[in-house]
């Protein structure tokens, strides 16, 4: 079989590889956006298609890489999870925590009511890339799926922000399931398993520690990612430097 693996109730899986490797195809066939063309996929043993799709939608709190900017407030933004509790202010700021949100939000004037995107108000708040990244891990924080899925939830981040972004999404899992793709293998060391997608097929499963170990394709690439990372910080330092020196120069 090209991709056949098990997820265990509870379990933190890292699902990557490099571009065009189907990672993100897998997570909307997992979620049902189109149906696979041969196979099936098992939920408790039972065909997904035999569910309700409100019934299987529900399970789910997803965050994709086109996740939407809406002109609403950031409360209003967050509550989109679940517009039921959207007076759930409690839940609401406890949602923003976990993904860090309310670093930023609790320094505007308006708080949870800010208005965002100029679209319909000319006083609206043009958020960051980074910032409307961690609205959108708020929102499926706050929908409390069953099952937590991020299609590359920090791609604006660097990788020390990424790493920890990650750590939160483990902490605030708990005993979810969580499914996350990442460009970025660092990040997937974390997960209890990884699974290593190549031309869509599933070459490697097992933990960091066992991928290493067989020194295959994801050992070769998580060195490559190592080094360059290495480099950057490295370069980022000399250029902290070189400024400091100008500035006091002048």
């Amino acid at each position: 079989d090209d991709v056949s693996f098990v997820i265990v109730e509870g379990q933190t899986v890292a699902l990557v590889g490099q571009n065009g490797a189907g990672k993100t195809t897998l997570l909307k066939l997992l979620l049902r956006l189109y149906d696979p063309t041969e196979g099936t996929i098992l939920l408790d043993g039972n065909d997904i298609r035999e569910y309700e799709p409100f019934e299987l939608y529900r399970l789910y709190s997803v965050v994709f890489q086109d996740f939407g900017k809406l002109a609403f407030t950031i409360r209003e933004n967050i509550a989109l999870g679940d517009m039921e509790r959207i007076d759930d202010l409690d839940a609401i700021k406890k949602a923003a925590e976990s993904s860090s949100a309310d670093l930023f939000i609790e320094k505007m004037e308006n708080g949870y009511d800010t208005e965002l995107t100029r679209q319909f108000d000319r006083k609206g708040l043009e958020l960051s890339v980074g910032q409307w990244q961690k609205i959108a891990v708020a929102r499926a924080f706050f929908r409390n799926g069953e099952i937590l899925i991020f299609d590359e939830p920090s791609a604006s981040m660097d990788a020390e922000a990424e790493y920890i972004l990650f750590k939160q999404l483990e902490e605030m899992a708990g005993d979810k399931t969580a499914i996350f793709v990442s460009h970025r293998l660092s990040s997937a060391t974390i997960s209890q398993k990884i699974l290593f997608l190549e031309n869509g097929r599933l070459t490697e499963s097992g933990t960091h520690e066992q991928l290493m170990q067989n020194e295959g394709t994801y050992h070769r690439l998580f060195n490559m990612q190592a080094q360059r990372y290495i480099k950057e910080q490295n370069e980022q330092v000399e250029k902290n430097f070189m400024r400091g020196a100008r500035d006091q120069r002048n």
